[in-house]
């Protein structure tokens, strides 16, 4: 899955949550065609810029199970310090628990 990539973009300022918001579209290539096949909303807290929190990653249904999730939190590791509001769906927290698993996190 070396053919992954992260299109980061800010959202700007959310003045009602004090919080700078990030989006990254997620991409994969298919047959030679890159292909988006998720996104992810992350955010940090004023003046903290090198500190972001997940609010959420989406992987289409199509594609899940390959490892974009992970390949996004990796990401985000590269760039920031990651903290975690500990918020998942019942899947979330299954694959949250593996990343620890697996010393991703």
């Amino acid at each position: 899955m070396s053919n992954v990539r992260f299109d980061h973009k800010s959202l700007g300022y959310n003045g009602d949550e004090d919080r700078m918001e990030y989006a990254c579209d997620i991409y994969g290539q298919y047959d030679k065609i890159n292909k988006c096949v998720g996104y992810c909303k992350y955010y940090s807290i004023e003046p903290d810029r090198e500190t972001v929190y997940i609010e959420f990653i989406t992987i289409y249904f199509n594609h899940r199970r390959r490892g974009y999730a992970t390949k996004m939190v990796q990401e985000l590791l590269k760039r920031y310090t990651l903290h975690w509001d500990y918020k998942f769906t019942k899947d979330g927290r299954r694959w949250y628990e593996s990343l620890i698993d697996r010393n991703i996190i």
